[in-house]
């Protein structure tokens, strides 16, 4: 029961996932092209239009939900409890996406500024090293079961969102510096 509710969470959450992945790609390549043209400002407002897209995007998936768990559930399977413990999980998966999400194009726009090291360390760190952690210990060594699992994952997406959200602004803070820099001393 658990494995199939899990799995239909996982299912839900993977198609908002891959607009998430469109638009990470699509930002990579928008903020090459201002890094490329040395125009921090253009890539602030790439990471302004891509962050504002994804907020509305994965906050409208998360109502629907919250408000759909039950039904998108039944879509999956016919066993009330499975239907059940996989509703249950969509309260996970909502909050779960919005970090994902954001994580996401974080890594985007930070690969379409040439800043790929942090964000492959973030991921090492975040992912395999804390959250797989957090995840199995939560899941096995508390009461809390697949919600364990859920909540370490949530949580693993919120401390890597934070982590390359702030890294990007401070990737474009110095990219101002060093052409105010350049300019001063032309």
């Amino acid at each position: 029961i658990e494995l199939a509710a899990h799995e239909i969470a996982l299912s839900l959450a993977s198609i908002t996932f891959m607009v998430a992945g469109g638009l990470s790609a699509g930002g990579a390549i928008m903020v090459g092209n201002a890094n490329g043209a040395n125009n921090p400002f253009k890539m602030k407002r790439v990471a302004n239009v891509h962050y504002a897209m994804i907020l509305i995007f994965m906050i409208l998936c998360a109502i629907v939900f919250l408000l759909f768990n039950h039904t998108l559930a039944s879509i999956f399977s016919i066993d009330k409890k499975v239907i059940d413990l996989a509703a249950h999980m969509l309260i996970y998966v909502s909050a779960f996406q919005v970090f994902d999400g954001i994580a996401t194009i974080s890594m985007g726009l930070l690969r379409g500024a040439k800043d790929v090291k942090y964000p492959s360390n973030v991921a090492l760190v975040m992912y395999v090293i804390f959250g797989i952690t957090c995840s199995y210990l939560l899941a096995f060594f508390t009461p809390l079961g697949l919600h364990g699992l859920w909540l370490g994952l949530t949580l693993s997406l919120t401390g890597s969102s934070i982590l390359l959200i702030k890294r990007y602004y401070k990737v474009i803070k110095l990219k101002k510096k060093s052409l105010s820099l350049t300019k001063n001393n032309a």
